[in-house]
């Protein structure tokens, strides 16, 4: 009696636009910043900062040596991490309201503990327990340690600001957004106005 073993063998292939479907590079719009002041956590939801143009998250490690009789030994510490962030001032209709940069302004004066989320709007899933929308974001605590304001005549009133970052942050965490955060993250593009005359409901 023979016996005899069939193989069958599966031809896989991935195509080019199956690589670029996969494959996707991030541009810098669909970071968003959000800020708080810390002492206000268990009051108020972290606020979105209006016409950001640009932020940088800068990490340093230090490195030093031990000379010894076997050779030099290298070691590392953290070193100093900030956040530097750039955007166009604006204003708020209601001027009771501060805007989010006065009230970073108000919080540099003061020296008051800053929290800085980082969320990648592209990366929004389904939390698969509690059915929520959720977003990749990194989150950091430090203290704003300079803030600038030019105002030429003929162009937009710039920002920058630093934030002396505590620690290391953390990284990749999932968490949910509020629905005036939501909005704050569909306030990125207009929204749509019909062409016909609109009338108040």
């Amino acid at each position: 009696m023979t016996n005899e073993t069939t193989t069958t063998t599966q031809d896989v292939s991935v195509t080019t636009s199956e690589i670029q479907n996969a494959i996707k590079a991030m541009n810098g719009k669909e970071l968003l910043a959000f800020f708080r002041r810390y002492k206000d956590r268990t009051k108020e939801d972290a606020s979105r900062i209006s016409f950001m143009t640009e932020h940088l998250i800068s990490m340093e490690k230090e490195s030093g040596s031990t000379v010894t009789v076997d050779g030099t030994v290298k070691s590392l510490a953290d070193g100093e991490n900030e956040l530097e962030l750039s955007s166009i001032a604006n204003r708020v209709e209601d001027s009771k309201t501060l805007a989010v940069w006065e009230e970073m302004h108000k919080w540099f004066l003061d020296g008051d503990l800053v929290e800085f989320w980082e969320v990648d709007i592209e990366s929004m899933r389904i939390n698969e327990e509690t059915q929520k929308e959720e977003y990749k974001v990194n989150y950091f605590q430090g203290y704003l340690t300079s803030f600038e304001m030019s105002a030429a005549a003929d162009a937009n009133v710039e920002l920058k600001y630093t934030l002396a970052i505590n620690g290391n942050g953390i990284w990749g965490h999932w968490d949910t957004l509020s629905e005036n955060q939501k909005l704050a993250v569909k306030g990125v593009q207009y929204a749509y106005h019909t062409l016909s005359k609109e009338t108040d409901i």
